[in-house]
């Protein structure tokens, strides 16, 4: 999952998974020659909560020394005329944000964090859709050479 010396953009949404996440990396740093960057979607749905956790992330980010990029969106007005859930918008402008962010930065992974309730819901979601038995894998620890979930 990670190379010596590789760029890695952290997904830090300010949750405990999250934020674990970026602290597990953060301690591997030194030894694997990992330079990290932080990443905050903003989804502007919880008001005042989302801005204190965005101060949060970057407080964080900056006392660990790493660089943190933070991002404000309101999915709310993406989400009209889209025909698409609040989540389902959240999701697609999180990776959009991401993918543009390691790019402009030049970090060759994504890290996100997740915990094993999404991993039931995922395997629960897969299946009432009808995935068969390729649904019961969850969400996949590389996606696409670049998405990792230590």
């Amino acid at each position: 999952m990670l190379e010596r010396g590789e760029h890695i953009l952290v997904a830090v949404s300010g949750g405990p998974d999250s934020v674990a996440l970026l602290q597990a990396l953060f301690r591997l740093s030194a030894e694997y020659q990992l330079r990290l960057t932080a990443a905050h979607l903003n989804h502007g749905i919880r008001g005042d909560e989302a801005k204190r956790e965005q101060e949060f992330v970057s407080h964080l980010c900056a006392g660990m020394g790493i660089t943190c990029i933070c991002k404000a969106v309101d999915i709310h007005v993406l989400q009209v005329d889209s025909g698409k859930s609040l989540e389902e918008i959240g999701r697609e402008e999180r990776y959009r944000f991401l993918h543009a962010t390691a790019e402009i930065y030049g970090a060759r992974k994504i890290a996100t964090g997740h915990h094993r309730d999404d991993q039931a819901e995922t395997i629960l979601i897969n299946l009432i859709r009808g995935s068969g038995p390729e649904g019961l894998r969850g969400i996949p620890l590389v996606r696409d050479g670049r998405i990792i979930r230590p």
